[in-house]
């Protein structure tokens, strides 16, 4: 019994998700996962959407730290930049986007973002180094987000 990795604090994977994400049969929450008893067909899918749009549109305030690493892709599986395709070397070393996880050149995640513990885009998380995909996909986020706002306003 190694006593160093008993005593070891153990973060949880993801502190914080409340019980709307659980799935226990003993919740009474309706969630994406469990459907009620009286919905109808899509009904599921367009709460599991709702909730994403209102994610974006009013971020969880609970960061506990910075982005999660269990998503990394491991070094030892890439030997170039998955984006430009330059092999790696001593001197153009690998970079992970702590979005996505995959490996990168120091030119290819060069944009940066603020992240969540999980990973996801949040005003009040972590500047982080993403990549070029990510960074597009952070831009369609705030514009769908300034499209659903323009209409709210007409």
């Amino acid at each position: 019994m190694n006593i160093y990795e008993e005593l070891r604090k153990k973060r949880p994977a993801h502190p914080s998700i409340g019980p709307e994400y659980r799935s226990d049969s003993t919740s009474s929450t309706t969630t994406a996962y469990e459907p009620n008893e009286n919905s109808q067909p899509n009904q599921q899918y367009i709460y599991t959407q709702q909730r994403e749009i209102n994610f974006l549109t009013t971020p969880s305030s609970f960061v506990t730290g910075p982005p999660s690493k269990n998503h990394w892709k491991p070094d030892s599986e890439v030997s170039s930049c998955a984006d430009c395709s330059r092999a790696f070397t001593l001197i153009n070393r690998r970079h992970h986007c702590r979005k996505c996880g995959d490996i990168f050149c120091n030119q290819c995640t060069s944009y940066t973002a603020r992240l969540d513990q999980d990973c996801r885009f949040n005003p009040k998380g972590i500047e982080s180094r993403i990549c070029r995909k990510c960074d597009e996909e952070r831009k369609n986020n705030l514009k769908m987000m300034m499209n659903n706002s323009d209409q709210t306003r007409t």
